[in-house]
């Protein structure tokens, strides 16, 4: 807003009369979602990944002992995980010095 507060002709971003015919080449957030979620790989990732978690769900229906040995995978890696961070944070705090030996 301006000093003198002037109120200007408000335009939608996204508004329905274009230049070229197409809310994308109108409005940057359309542009930027149509770039980020438009893409076939992103389509391609999450069916993927849904076909994964529906047939790890099937097996772990007729096989429950899986899900031991998932939440056993998924400890070990969190715990290896916090433990390098807590490495490179403390590596961090560390002043130039003390990293160099001196």
């Amino acid at each position: 807003m301006s000093s003198t507060h002037e109120t200007t002709e408000s335009v939608s971003c996204c508004a329905s009369e274009t230049t070229e015919g197409s809310a994308v080449s109108h409005c940057p957030m359309a542009a930027k979602f149509d770039k980020t979620f438009g893409s076939a790989k992103l389509k391609l990732s999450l069916c993927l990944i849904g076909a994964a978690l529906l047939i790890l769900g099937v097996v772990i229906i007729l096989e429950p002992q899986i899900i031991a040995w998932l939440m056993a995978s998924v400890s070990i890696l969190m715990g290896m995980a916090l433990l390098m961070l807590a490495y490179y944070i403390n590596r961090m705090k560390s002043s130039p010095h003390e990293q160099n030996g001196a």
